[in-house]
């Protein structure tokens, strides 16, 4: 088994005015990730729909993954859509993915999700991914540690 473990300890100042836990993912630790994660799971191998249900993006900064996504592989036909609750995301839907119904079981969801919000943002996504998708978080090394987590 293969493990690559991105620390999201490289955090900017965001969290100042954004009170929505947002932090901005390295785009070249998420490519870093997918190049090594293809290499056991060919996830982009039929045009997969993808959903990033915390978005974020802002004036300053592109969102993250579909960023990463879209320099990794420019060349795959695939659907990205975009969510965050935040009004000044770049997100495609600004809304609150946790009360958010997904008409279209995606193949693949991939965010970072607020720590506060990481279990219901998680137990949603496995409840909104198809069979046999993927669900991929970004999350703190800490919440592996977390008692909420166990379960």
């Amino acid at each position: 088994m293969r493990r690559l473990i991105i620390s999201s300890t490289n955090r900017s100042n965001a969290r100042d005015t954004h009170i929505s836990d947002y932090y901005i993912t390295p785009i070249d630790k998420i490519i870093e990730f997918l190049q090594e994660f293809e290499k056991s799971e060919n996830i982009f191998k039929q045009n997969p729909y993808i959903i990033d249900p915390c978005g974020g993006g802002d004036e300053y900064h592109p969102m993250s993954y579909p960023e990463a996504i879209k320099m990794l592989y420019s060349n795959t036909d695939y659907k990205i859509f975009t969510i965050d609750i935040r009004e000044d995301s770049l997100a495609e839907f600004k809304g609150d993915y946790l009360k958010t119904e997904i008409p279209t079981k995606p193949d693949i969801i991939i965010t970072n999700p607020p720590f506060n919000q990481a279990i219901d943002i998680i137990k949603k996504a496995i409840g909104d991914v198809k069979d046999n998708g993927y669900v991929i978080m970004l999350l703190r090394l800490n919440f592996f540690g977390s008692k909420e987590r166990f379960p």
